[in-house]
């Protein structure tokens, strides 16, 4: 799979696309460091606040919070 998500990174550069994920390591961080190599942009949305949760690979960080009713 690993192959596969870095294809996909590659082609989502070279059309002028951006990258968009959720996730941290594994396949995503090999589309996303293929986008950066491609010259790409990546943006991720982060559930928590420390940006050592996002692979090294992504341009721009968004955090989200959820809302809890105790």
């Amino acid at each position: 799979y690993m192959k596969y998500a870095e294809e996909v990174g590659r082609r989502i550069a070279q059309a002028g696309m951006v990258l968009v994920c959720g996730r941290r390591k594994g396949i995503i961080e090999a589309a996303c460091r293929e986008e950066k190599l491609a010259g790409g942009l990546t943006i991720r949305f982060m559930p928590g606040l420390s940006h050592a949760d996002a692979n090294s690979y992504v341009d721009c960080r968004f955090y989200r919070f959820r809302v809890c009713n105790a």
